[in-house]
């Protein structure tokens, strides 16, 4: 049966299936306006269960001022609403009943009223939530997060596959835009997974799962967008929390995070503060053969690297309600992280066989890397439009000093030659300018319109020189000394319209970038591009009846590729194994349509189909008489993908819940070498996530993943599957909470591959400390009760995407 038709009747089986296991849920819907009936666009509604005070779950109002709760189990409510600018507004209690949807009405926000009563709220609400357009994960209900890091968090989201690389795909599709508040952060691959391992947990609030974007985002991420929300209190008054913890695994882990928070009427200010501090072990095989005039020569490379980080993460801002209407915000994030790395590498030759020598490399590294963000936001709001604008400047710099020593030895294992040893230095500095305003208005009570427009410059500066070479010329002059440089601007513009239906919601958008780049280095790798694209995006939702919405999407995008690779600068392993930046990789672009089925907020099924053109993937090439091998993103002509997606939350009981996903992929890699070449793939992965609520308040978590073998470009890859578990236990009035959590029980978590493509005969295995222990207290203090919030994302949202770590 071909695998179209097989993915067909997978779909049928499994829509038929969601009928029968669907369980009945309640839908309680309303509407949220101000003082002059005008309605209120991101306010927060908090369905909060009596007598018990318990949050079951949170929500956001659309530019409809619209919100809706799906699947209100019986029982008695009320609701609070929140803005700033507003006074929160209770209402309620509301009875809901087994059977029949409950309407809120309208739930007016008054300005400059009195006082309501305080309510304190009791969080509850569940680990993943669903809403328009998006997945919502709430982070602080996952035992596994406090003291890991941002990158651990990625790797145990259901649908999300996080290889210990650092390659992140969603959907099937790598070229994911990682975003922190807004702002887009690296995609380089492994720069990419220190950068997140360097964000602490602690201070992630929640993480969005954005499929199909509309034109109001970057058009930069082919695979979709990941947004990484930290933590900003909504609570009034002062108050604020402290988690302290450590771990082992091979080696020690710390961690340390302090979130204070003040809300008064008129202004709001917040900061964090987090360090982790801790060691961690990576090894490294690799295994290549060379056939040259029918002779067999092989390089067996084993490298042990012992890592000390210590990582700090800052956050501060205030926001100033200068009037009823208006809202002046500043913001400055920032990060400093200082690694130092104890490598050793040793390469055995082979000759038919029989090791024919033996290279030791002893290196290390002192890297120091620091990132300041600084955002000025200002809103202006009208009865039933909006203006936002926002500046952004960002910062980067990175010093990298490593010693290196190399030593020979004969096929005796007899030392005959060692290097005087020589310093590599690599600083680099990048600076990112934006500056972006956006209008909303709604055009009438079921429409809205949308444009903006956005101006950026990235300049990239990156030098490297190499002292103390030694004289066995195997190091080329050339590559001693070298500087590049590389400016890009994009001009953008768009438009978005949002009609909503009786049943149904339609919301098309255009989006146009101008393109400017120039690159140069003192190699003579200069490159200059000028292009202009368009991007639409569409989206229709359709509530087919009570139980099934379907969500029908389509967009188009570019992943530009990061700075790092496209630096032509060469990192050697040892003599015969380096990589090296390509500057003629070009950007890809990307074509995705899907079709969503939503079964009363408990299943989803996706089917999605996603064309690139100009893909580009890590390749491994070696010069065959020589036996130099060198690793290189390039262009391939095409990537097709066809795959479906299946989510479903399960309540067993009353203590026992499971989130499981399961994903199957058909990819079709148009390699475009010589003649055109073809691989084709399959990509089937699992997940189950699964909580249970024992005796005497302890909450326990064990969470499982499975990925199949699968391929990439010119690599075949071995499955994976990663077992997890965590428990916890909440003291003082929920004030104080202890968790102990293992990941990667098994210690299974690894990357292997091999290639014999094109003409290279190669096996791989990486492995990183995975496998940790850990104890977590963190304790909550000041005033509990909810104030109003504000939803502000940067305007800086694409370009530090490719600032790499």
């Amino acid at each position: 049966m071909p695998i179209k038709k097989k993915f067909s009747v997978l779909w049928t089986i499994l829509s038929l299936y969601s009928v029968a296991i669907a369980q009945t849920g309640v839908v309680m819907q309303g509407r949220i306006l101000d003082s002059d009936g005008a309605p209120v666009g991101s306010a927060t509604i908090e369905l909060i269960k009596l007598p018990d005070s318990v949050r079951v779950k949170t929500v956001n109002s659309n530019e409809l001022g619209v919100f809706e709760f799906r699947n209100v189990s019986a029982g008695t409510y009320v609701l609070i609403a929140g803005c700033l600018g507003y006074r929160r507004n209770i209402s309620g209690p509301y009875t809901v009943k087994p059977a029949g949807n409950i309407p809120a009405g309208n739930i007016k926000l008054m300005k400059d009223s009195l006082l309501l009563n305080e309510v304190e709220v009791k969080s509850e609400g569940a680990y993943i939530e669903r809403v328009a357009g998006k997945v919502i994960l709430n982070v602080d209900k996952s035992l596994m997060a406090s003291g890991s890091n941002a990158f651990d968090i990625l790797r145990r989201v259901p649908g999300i596959l996080a290889a210990a690389d650092g390659q992140i795909s969603m959907r099937g599709r790598q070229g994911i835009t990682i975003m922190m508040d807004g702002k887009a952060v690296s995609l380089s691959s492994g720069d990419l997974a220190e950068f997140l391992r360097g964000i602490s947990a602690d201070l992630v609030d929640q993480i969005e799962l954005i499929s199909n974007p509309s034109s109001s985002y970057d058009a930069g991420g082919g695979g979709g967008i990941i947004n990484i929300k930290l933590k900003k209190n909504k609570k009034t008054g002062t108050n604020g929390s402290v988690t302290g913890g450590g771990g082992f695994g091979e080696n020690y882990k710390s961690n340390l995070a302090l979130l204070l928070n003040h809300r008064q009427k008129y202004f709001n200010v917040y900061g964090s503060w987090a360090l982790n501090d801790y060691r961690r072990t990576d090894r490294y095989q690799m295994n290549r053969t060379v056939f040259f005039e029918e002779r067999g020569a092989g390089f067996d490379i084993n490298n042990y690297d012992l890592k000390s980080f210590s990582n700090q993460n800052f956050k501060a801002g205030a926001d100033f309600f200068i009037s009823k209407n208006q809202t002046f915000g500043l913001m400055y994030t920032g990060m400093h992280n200082h690694m130092f790395s104890d490598e050793e590498n040793r390469t055995l030759v082979s000759n038919q066989r029989s090791v024919d020598s033996t290279i030791r490399t002893f290196s290390k590294e002192s890297r120091t890397v620091s990132n300041n963000a600084f955002n000025l936001n200002y809103k202006l709001n009208f009865k039933s439009s909006a203006i936002t604008v926002d500046a952004d400047y960002l910062v980067y710099d990175r010093e990298s000093d490593e010693t290196l020593a190399y030593y020979f030895y004969n096929d005796h294992n007899e030392l005959y030659r060692e290097s005087p040893g020589l310093k590599n230095l690599t600083p680099s500095h990048i600076t990112i300018r934006s500056l972006k305003a956006d209008y909303s208005v709604s055009t009438s009570d079921r429409s809205t319109l949308q444009f903006g427009a956005k101006s950026s410059i990235v300049e990239n500066n990156n030098k490297r020189r190499i002292v103390n070479v030694d004289d066995t010329g195997w190091l080329a002059s050339s590559f001693v000394n070298d500087e590049s440089s590389f400016k890009e601007s994009i001009q953008a513009a768009y438009g978005n319209y949002t009609q909503q239906f009786k049943k149904a919601k339609l919301e098309i958008g255009l989006r146009g970038e101008y393109t400017q780049s120039s690159g140069s280095s003192l190699l003579g790798s200069n490159l200059g591009r000028n292009y202009f694209n368009l991007f639409p995006s569409s989206s229709f939702s359709f509530n087919l009846n009570k139980k099934h919405k379907l969500v029908l999407g389509y967009s188009r995008r570019i992943t530009r590729p990061a700075y790092d690779d496209l630096n032509p600068f060469r990192y050697f392993l040892d003599q015969y194994t380096y990589r090296e930046g390509n500057p003629y990789l070009r950007p890809e672009y990307s074509t995705s349509a899907e079709l969503t089925d939503i079964y009363k907020e408990r299943l989803t099924s996706n089917l999605s189909y996603n064309y690139v053109r100009d893909y580009y993937l890590s390749f491994t090439e070696q010069n065959d008489t020589s036996g130099v091998s060198r690793t290189i993103k390039r262009n391939l002509q095409s990537l097709k993908s066809i795959g479906m997606e299946f989510d479903y939350s399960l309540d067993v009981n009353s203590w026992f819940n499971s989130i499981l996903n399961l994903q199957g992929y058909f990819r079709k890699f148009n390699i475009g070498q010589g003649e055109s070449v073809q691989r084709n793939s399959i990509l089937v992965s699992f997940s189950a996530s699964n909580t249970f609520k024992l005796k005497k308040g302890v909450r326990a978590e064990c969470n499982f993943s499975y990925e199949s073998p699968t391929v990439s470009g010119m690599y075949d890859f071995k499955s994976v599957y990663v077992l997890d578990f965590g428990a916890g236990k909440a003291f003082l009035n929920d004030d104080l909470m202890l968790k102990l959590s293992v990941s990667d029980i098994l210690n299974s978590d690894r990357n292997r591959y091999a290639s014999n493509f094109p003409d290279v005969e190669m096996t791989g295995r990486q492995k990183i400390e995975t496998r940790v222990v850990r104890l977590n207290l963190t304790y909550k203090f000041g005033r509990k009760t909810v104030g109003g919030s504000k939803s502000r994302k940067t305007g800086n949202e694409a370009e530090s995407k490719r600032v790499n770590n």
